[in-house]
């Protein structure tokens, strides 16, 4: 691969996070370039690597997700190297992102965590962000961890089911 396709491809994943404009997954990155044929996904993460590396991207993984964000520096240095883009580029992401908006927010926006407490159980952690403010908060403690993955991977599917559902029952009518 020739450093102009490469510079291509770093400016895309720039682009990418600079229009979310909120943490991503790695998946959705992943999932854009590869289904636009750039490249291979581990390319992909090679760049990946190297953006975070020259302190352009800073990652955070949260249960084995991983997500990324524009730093200070990458968003001045996107700016300087924008117009190398091509508008074709852009457009592609900005429909992607248009399409994908509601996926993107959700990945971003509904979390869970657990940890074992000092009495041996888990302190299981259900949240949901909206605009980078918590939102809806529950702490659950449970007997084992099984339970606490259990309990972390169905919120992550039903969420979107069980909020609404505690505001109902909290304030009928």
């Amino acid at each position: 691969m020739n450093s102009e396709t490469g510079k291509v491809i770093k400016l895309t994943i720039m682009y990418i996070l600079n229009r979310v404009d909120m943490p991503i997954s790695n998946s959705q990155i992943t999932n854009y370039m590869l289904e636009n044929d750039y490249t291979d996904y581990f390319t992909i993460q090679q760049f990946m690597g190297e953006l975070i590396d020259d302190g352009f991207v800073w990652s955070k993984t949260v249960r084995n997700r991983t997500f990324y964000s524009l730093s200070d520096s990458g968003k001045e240095s996107f700016d300087v190297l924008s117009s190398e883009l091509s508008q074709k580029i852009r457009d592609d992401v900005d429909e992607y992102i248009r399409k994908n908006a509601m996926k993107i927010r959700e990945e971003s926006d509904v979390g869970s965590t657990y940890i074992e407490t000092s009495l041996g159980t888990y302190d299981v952690h259900l949240f949901i962000d909206e605009a980078g403010e918590r939102i809806f908060e529950i702490h659950l403690i449970v007997p084992d961890k099984e339970k606490a993955k259990r309990m972390c991977s169905a919120w992550a599917k039903k969420s979107e089911e069980l909020y609404p559902l505690v505001f109902e029952k909290l304030l009928p009518g």
